[in-house]
């Protein structure tokens, strides 16, 4: 449900995502992400939509459909920071990261390490 702009729930809700995505972007930073605050911005962009869809009821396991794909983002960061310039680990250069064996996911509006 969408509130009215004049809404005082507006600023609660502003004020609660700017928590998260300042502590998303912490423990980024923690984690060695090369772009902590570009991984905060997917990660809670990838929050709000699972949480629409959960909500919605239009993707079955939504919070773990999430997560699998949180996990792929931030391994990407973290491996991105620490290889050397080009691609991260476990990337061919077709913008796919090898998650399993025989498992290919590809990582999408990711910006240049």
């Amino acid at each position: 449900m969408e509130l009215p702009e004049d809404h005082p729930g507006q600023e609660v809700a502003f004020q609660q995502k700017a928590w998260l995505r300042a502590y998303l972007g912490q423990l980024a930073a923690e984690a060695g992400a090369s772009d902590p605050a570009g991984l905060a911005d997917q990660l809670l962009i990838l929050h709000e939509g699972a949480c629409i869809a959960n909500s919605m009821r239009s993707v079955d396991n939504a919070a773990t459909r999430a997560r699998q794909m949180a996990d792929v983002l931030i391994e990407w960061a973290v491996s991105a920071s620490s290889t050397a310039p080009g691609k991260p680990s476990g990337e061919d250069g077709d913008g796919a990261v090898a998650t399993e064996p025989g498992v290919r996911t590809a990582v999408v509006g990711r910006g240049t390490p």
